[in-house]
Formats: C-alpha cells, structure tokens, sequence
C-alpha cells in the first residue's frame, strides 16, 4: 500500500505529502471553478462566504501535519488561492493578489501554517502542555548582550529538506522572527497576530 488515509489525511510511505496535496488540489479545483465561473453574478460576501466555507476548511485542516510539504506542493495550492481571491474581487486573470489577500482578509497557504503553528504554541504555553513543548524541542540561547539581531532561540543547523520541515526549526525560526520586531506573543491579541502573520 503506497498510501493510507487516516482521518481524511494521506500518508505515503516516502512522507512526501503529493498524494494529500493532489486530493485537496482536486477538491478546492471544484469550488474554485465554481466562484470563477459565477464571479460576475454574485456579490463579493456571497462568494468570499463559499471560499471560506468550501477552501479554507480544506486548506486549515490537520495543516500542521502537512503544512510544511514541499514549495512545489505549496505552489500548487497557492495558485488556486490566487484564482480564487481574483475570482472573488472581479479583478482580470493577471491581477497582482498580495493586496487581495489582505483587502479579503485571506491568508494564503503559507501564511495559514504559520498562524496555527503560533496560535498552537501559544494555547501549549497557556495550558502548560508539556508533551508539545518537548515535542518542540525548543531550545533558549544564552544573551550576553540585549540586541535585535540575536536570536533567543537556538536553531540546529539545517542541512536536509527534512531538518526545514520540523517542528523544531519552524517554531524556532518564527519565534525569532518575533523578537526581532519585539512583538510579545503572550500579549498580543488575535487582530495583532493575524497582522503580524500578513507581514511576513
């Protein structure tokens, strides 16, 4: 059996994540063909409604499993985001989208892991869940000297595509990116974290 479907999620046997992406591909196809082809009928809510309801159900579920599968497979997803949010605005085929995204308030794929991935670090922090937290590897660097440019949180070197998908490395590197712009994660609110999520 070269794939395995555990609770709506495919698993390979290489952990490539083709397959799954494949499968959400060909889902979000169908509702993104179907705002395109009445985006000039309906109004703008009607189908930034079914966008939400139909796409972003498939791109947000179990995404910090998948999440970090490859920039062929992102790109994949994120061009049909584009389509999508084009669709929705009733803009020509060749629109820029980065404006889009934010007037929409719609995070693209990319953007979508990031948001889970703090949103769940910070609920772990918040109940003390220690199972994540080790899981996470996290690991503080010792700061002599209180400057911008350090980064709080040791990042292991990377060497595989492997070691840049981990939990360790994108938690780790996200974390820094934080104290960089002295942005405090405990105190921010939802509307501070999803702004700060758009200006990555």
């Amino acid at each position: 059996v070269n794939c395995i479907k555990i609770l709506g999620v495919l698993f390979s046997q290489d952990m490539s994540w083709n397959a799954h992406i494949d499968y959400v591909q060909a889902k979000l196809s169908k509702s993104v063909g179907l705002i395109t082809k009445f985006k000039t009928v309906l109004p703008t809510h009607i189908k930034l409604t079914i966008y939400k309801s139909s796409v972003c159900s498939h791109l947000n579920y179990c995404n910090l499993i998948w999440g970090t599968t490859t920039k062929t497979n992102l790109t994949k997803l994120h061009l049909l985001q584009k389509k999508a949010v084009r669709a929705i605005s009733s803009v020509p085929s060749l629109h820029p989208t980065e404006s889009l995204f934010k007037a929409l308030n719609v995070k693209t794929i990319q953007k979508i892991y990031a948001f889970k991935l703090l949103t769940t670090y910070r609920r772990a922090v918040q109940q003390n869940n220690v199972h994540y937290i080790h899981l996470a590897n996290l690991k503080h660097r010792i700061i002599l000297r209180d400057l911008r440019q350090n980064q709080p949180w040791v990042i292991r070197p990377s060497r595989t595509n492997y070691l840049d998908q981990t939990l360790h490395f994108n938690l780790s590197t996200i974390l820094n990116t934080l104290y960089k712009k002295s942005i405090n994660l405990e105190a921010l609110l939802h509307k501070g974290l999803v702004n700060f999520i758009f200006s990555l």
